[in-house]
């Protein structure tokens, strides 16, 4: 079943409309090629195509990925909203971590590989099995297309245990081999054993401004760097790093993205991760209709508006705590200091507690010439002494046994944080958005929400939240821009007294 009426998909199809790509995929029964909406390849006729929602499923279908268009880079989308929620949170996981065998994914689903096969096969008429083999040839063929690393890595970074099964199956599939693959991409850039870049698309409009202007409002400087027309990161993995650069090329709809790391199996996770932080797979035009039918006056809501992500959860639960009661610049003023402090006083240990170190691989040389570490563990919190700070003890406190918590309990939900004294459901509800999957997330209780409803109560415009659904994060983040910004801490405080 398509996510979008047959009338909408074949006006964008003729239009070639690129607000559309990656929500659907067209298969050319004539050629046997699957392609995305804008691919400037000769338009076959309407009774020779076939349509897609996805590419795996194209695929899985029989087609070929277009050479032209590339299928593999187009942008993500919320195909599989719907399917059982067990279905869903196991694509996610097969999408993000390609190096995971089947039994681990139902193992960390808390399911039976058997259950998690029936399930699979019952709402998406596809394997698990299949589904991660298809994923990891689309990953692998944007790899050949777009680095010069070597097949054998290739192989490693897409979850394939050697060289000569991604052969074998990219032959299969495609009907070419991953150096014919690779001889097919005239424009390939050098690229150097622990650095890949590749472009990540979006659907515009995309409101680059906005989500700029907010990741360098509350940048941490030893972590990350914002500058006109790029974003640059470390985020940590486990006890592993990567560093992204990230370029915005609005006039191609995509960024170039550098990524630096030493492990390649981490390379789909921190493409998932970035994509992410800068919802990259965000749906404009429905979520512009979505707000608008909420009640958003057309001149209040943001086109291309993007949810800015935070991929860290123990970052983002640092950053609500740290910022109760104080205004931005203050929070991440002390959240720069304590930064600097943690990671200073981890230097100053000497060269016997690198074994210890928060930061052990050795792209920490790398990172650290460009200025940029990761952030501070849980582990490095849990155990410093937070007078430093400067901040009330209460919540020094609430800092140190959350970072306790993380530390014991990594895995636990965001919901689970309500445990600890001093973390109510508006700090959890508020981490929920900007690190959930989820764009759903209202803050109904948030006081400038609140009052911005009210205020346009008070001009006769009514503002039904449930309306917006499934994109009621985005409202949230709407009414924040008719008070010229996010909520000041001093008023979460008063919306967590509500709850504790």
């Amino acid at each position: 079943m398509l996510n979008l009426p047959i009338p909408i998909i074949q006006k964008a199809r003729i239009a070639r409309d690129p607000r559309f790509d990656g929500l659907f995929f067209i298969g050319v029964k004539t050629t046997g090629i699957f392609c995305r909406p804008i691919c400037k390849a000769r338009m076959p006729l309407e009774k020779n195509v076939a349509y897609y929602n996805n590419a795996i499923t194209a695929m899985n279908a029989g087609f070929r990925p277009c050479l032209m268009c590339r299928p593999d880079s187009a942008p993500g989308s919320y195909a599989w909203k719907g399917v059982e929620t067990t279905v869903e949170r196991g694509v996610k996981l097969l999408s993000a971590h390609l190096s995971l065998s089947i039994a681990e994914i139902a193992d960390k689903l808390g399911i039976s590989t058997r259950y998690f096969t029936k399930l699979f096969e019952q709402h998406l008429q596809i394997s698990p099995k299949r589904y991660q083999l298809l994923t990891r040839l689309l990953f692998a063929k944007q790899l050949l297309h777009e680095s010069s690393l070597p097949i054998e890595q290739v192989a490693q970074a897409c979850g394939f245990n050697a060289a000569k099964p991604l052969q074998h199956h990219m032959k299969l599939n495609t009907g070419l081999t991953p150096s014919q693959i690779r001889r097919s991409n005239r424009a390939k850039a050098e690229t150097e054993a622990s650095k890949v870049t590749i472009h990540l698309s979006y659907r515009p409009p995309y409101q680059w401004q906005h989500i700029r202007d907010f990741f360098k409002l509350r940048q941490i400087e030893s972590n990350e760097k914002v500058e006109n027309d790029s974003i640059c990161k470390v985020l940590r993995f486990g006890e592993s790093r990567v560093l992204f650069h990230a370029v915005h090329q609005p006039e191609k709809n995509r960024f170039e993205v550098t990524f630096s790391l030493t492990d390649l199996r981490l390379l789909k996770t921190g493409i998932a991760s970035l994509k992410k932080m800068l919802d990259l797979n965000c749906e404009p035009n429905a979520i512009h209709d979505a707000l608008i039918q909420a009640g958003m006056p057309p001149q209040n809501v943001l086109n291309g508006l993007r949810l800015p992500g935070i991929i860290d959860k123990f970052e983002a639960g640092c950053r609500a705590i740290v910022g109760q009661q104080v205004s931005v610049k203050a929070a991440i003023g002390q959240l720069n200091l304590l930064q600097n402090t943690l990671n200073k006083n981890q230097k100053n240990k000497g060269p016997g507690s690198l074994k210890n170190a928060p930061h052990p691989d050795s792209n920490q040389v790398a990172f650290e010439s460009l200025g940029l570490i990761g952030f501070v563990t849980a582990k490095q919190v849990a155990e410093a002494d937070l007078s430093f700070l400067k901040m009330p003890n209460a919540r020094k406190e609430t800092l140190k046994a959350f970072a306790q918590f993380m530390l014991e309990q990594p895995e636990a939900s965001i919901d689970e944080w309500l445990h600890i004294k001093g973390i109510g459901a508006w700090t959890v509800n508020y981490v929920t958005m900007r690190t959930s999957d989820s764009p759903d997330t209202f803050l109904a209780t948030d006081l400038v929400v609140k009052n911005q409803i009210k205020q346009l109560a008070d001009r006769q415009v009514g503002v039904k939240q449930e309306l917006a659904a499934p994109w009621r994060s985005y409202l949230t983040l709407s009414l924040w821009n008719l008070s010229n910004g996010a909520p000041t801490p001093s008023e979460n405080v008063k919306k967590e007294a509500l709850y504790e």
